[in-house]
């Protein structure tokens, strides 16, 4: 067989196995990964619906005053339960919305936690409750 028809044979056997020999392949996320990504999306819409009450306040409401949606306040608990933190309830929606970032903190990679974020949470910059 030629070289041509060599380098057609091998090219298809690439075609049909879809991995290509120049392309790095990647591994599909195990479960861990997929249960991080789970969770930052449902911080994100969580996040969101803080968001979204905040904008939709009536303009006469003082943000101290503005309660977060009760679903957020149920996953913030939820969520210190499972990360062995201190059970705060959020005083209104804003320092709910730094509770919600604060606790993306366990579910980035490369999360960076302010100062304002980890008061909010109770938990000083070693990690442990305050």
């Amino acid at each position: 067989m030629s070289s041509a028809g060599l380098n057609s044979l091998g090219s298809s056997r690439w075609l049909r196995t879809g991995f290509s020999p120049i392309e790095p392949h990647h591994e599909e996320p195990d479960a861990f990964d997929r249960w991080r990504g789970y969770m930052v999306m449902v911080l994100d819409v969580a996040i969101g619906q803080c968001e979204r009450r905040n904008l939709t306040a009536p303009v006469n409401m003082g943000a101290s005053d503005l309660r977060p949606p009760d679903l957020v306040v149920a996953l913030i608990e939820e969520l210190q339960v499972t990360h062995n933190l201190e059970v705060r309830f959020p005083r209104n929606n804003q320092h709910a919305l730094d509770m919600l970032f604060a606790l993306q903190h366990f579910y980035l990679a490369c999360a960076d936690v302010d100062d304002a974020a980890r008061e909010a949470l109770g938990v000083s910059a070693a990690g442990a409750v305050a």
